[in-house]
């Protein structure tokens, strides 16, 4: 089980999204504007970054995985306590955790976990109407 994939989904309606004894994964929502070089429209966006501070869980992961797997909260909180002792051993070993649709977390030349969000992801829901 991908804890990726869920924290993916949980980020578009979501500004944080914790893990429980790892840290947070959180939004900053910016505005759609131009770009005064280019001349070009950016949309809205809203980005994720990574807070290793957050450790204590704002149970919403726990929640959703019980809800998405059909299982007791205490099992989900049993499935991200065993991926989070999963993430440490593999950071330890200099190893990068892919989370799809989310980024990396690394080990960074200074010993601390990093974060490398995924450039395609965009958490915002954007729909553009057609003006008739």
């Amino acid at each position: 089980m991908k804890l990726g994939t869920y924290i993916s989904e949980l980020l578009f309606n979501h500004d944080c999204v914790v893990v429980a004894n790892f840290g947070g994964f959180v939004c900053q929502e910016f505005n759609a504007h131009i770009n005064e070089a280019t001349q070009m429209f950016v949309p809205p966006s809203k980005k994720v970054s990574f807070q290793g501070a957050l450790t204590d869980s704002n149970l919403l992961l726990e929640r959703y995985i019980s809800k998405k797997q059909g299982i007791s909260f205490t099992a989900a909180q049993e499935i991200i306590a065993t991926e989070v002792e999963t993430w440490r051993t593999e950071l330890k070993e200099g190893n990068h955790i892919k989370l799809e649709d989310v980024g990396r977390i690394y080990i960074n030349n200074e010993k601390k976990v990093s974060f490398q969000s995924d450039i395609n992801a965009n958490f915002t829901h954007c729909c553009i109407k057609k003006i008739i």
